[in-house]
């Protein structure tokens, strides 16, 4: 009968300290699981005021298991909301990873058909600037040829005057 003398020192405490207060005087623990054990095996041992507070102390252990149970839920949706952001920023950081490789791949082939076309109109010039020297040469060959026979008729056409005249 200790424990129903734990029992009554613990309710009085409790009936002392104002019952709507006083939640911390309340049973907890071990004590609590014997008194529930009384409750449900014999509960004719316990008087109503006792019973009563064996309900009281249960009800605010399931309130506080309620409550820990809910922060526990609020922070799991916190962790699974901050994996949720975590992978938002991981595709985003993919994406525009992704983004910048297309774009450093577009540049390089664009890069590198400038170079071609570079080297075609540097090619391009090259064969440009070899005929104007051609045609340079066969303009300058042509005036001599031209001289030559602009000569040739005058030189005809006085042997022709000298000749007749």
């Amino acid at each position: 009968m200790l424990w129903k003398q734990c029992l009554q020192f613990a309710f009085d405490e409790w009936k002392r300290t104002s019952r709507d207060k006083a939640q911390g005087g309340l049973l907890r623990g071990a004590l609590l699981e014997e008194a529930e054990w009384w409750l449900d095996e014999r509960p004719g041992d316990l008087n109503a005021d006792e019973r009563h507070f064996v309900h009281e102390s249960l009800a605010l252990r399931k309130a506080e298991e309620d409550e820990k149970r809910e922060q526990q839920r609020r922070k799991l949706e916190a962790v699974q909301q901050l994996a949720q952001e975590a992978e938002q920023r991981r595709k985003a950081e993919e994406q525009a990873r992704q983004e910048a490789d297309s774009r450093a791949n577009e540049q390089a082939s664009a890069a590198r058909h400038l170079r071609r076309l570079m080297w075609l109109l540097l090619i391009a010039l090259l064969v440009a600037a070899a005929l104007g020297v051609k045609i340079w040469q066969l303009l300058t060959e042509s005036r001599g040829q031209t001289r030559e026979t602009v000569a040739k008729q005058l030189a005809f056409q006085a042997d022709l005057v000298s000749t007749w005249g």
